[in-house]
């Protein structure tokens, strides 16, 4: 979690804290570490009693590291942002939520983040919302933005090209995507504008924005989206 320059007293104390957890918890899994090897070596039960209690203390202390609670649904949301006011996405209800002044808030619905964060589902034929993907002014130009995911082919024709090379060749399959994003002359050479995500359990591709409010508009324009219809 880093600070920004908008960061204030309770945002700093939230990263200080949190990097005293850190802190705490390698410093905890250290002293586990060494009262197991001393058990070993010695045979005392009571260092084993010292381990798992600095064992316990450690995994306390990793396990509270980056977790923020959803304004929305209270749930908790795993992973630390990249920046104090990067907007999160819980992912029991969909909201988006910042930290400000130390506490979780629900994001802006005018919201522009520096990294793509906004989801919305990909159809495979998209219709573009008005404007350009970041600011929302006026579109000039497209960006194209590409995923390509590298994945093992299936079973039956993994077993027959490593029959044929004498196991030394393995099949993988490719699939490449590439969506060209709208933008304006001042956003063009933005990197990243937009971002594709492929979700492996829902078999389902995503497209990320900037803009809060362009994937609202994006969502709206293209409505519920299935792959595998």
């Amino acid at each position: 979690m880093n600070l920004t320059q908008d960061s204030g007293p309770a945002e700093i104390a939230t990263v200080v804290v949190d990097r005293l957890r850190l802190a705490l918890g390698v410093g905890t899994a250290a002293i586990a570490t060494w009262a197991v090897a001393l058990a070993l070596r010695h045979g005392e039960a009571a260092m084993y009693v010292v381990a798992v209690s600095f064992a316990t203390a450690a995994v306390v202390s990793f396990w509270r590291l980056g977790k923020a609670p959803c304004p929305t649904c209270g749930a908790l949301r795993t992973g630390t942002p990249l920046r104090i006011s990067e907007s999160l996405h819980c992912d029991d209800c969909g909201a988006y939520f910042r930290i400000r002044q130390g506490v979780t808030v629900a994001t802006e619905g005018d919201a522009i983040e520096r990294e793509p964060v906004f989801v919305a589902a990909c159809p495979k034929q998209v219709r573009w919302p008005q404007g350009c993907c970041v600011c929302g002014g006026p579109a000039s130009s497209t960006v194209p933005v590409e995923l390509e995911l590298r994945e093992d082919a299936e079973s039956g024709a993994n077993l027959l090209t490593q029959a044929a090379s004498l196991g030394t060749l393995k099949l993988v399959s490719e699939r490449r995507y590439c969506v060209h994003v709208p933008t304006c002359a001042q956003h063009r050479r933005d990197v990243p504008v937009a971002d594709l995500q492929w979700n492996d359990d829902e078999a389902q591709l995503y497209l990320a924005f900037r803009s809060r409010a362009y994937a609202d508009a994006f969502i709206a324009a293209n409505g519920p989206v299935f792959w595998d219809s």
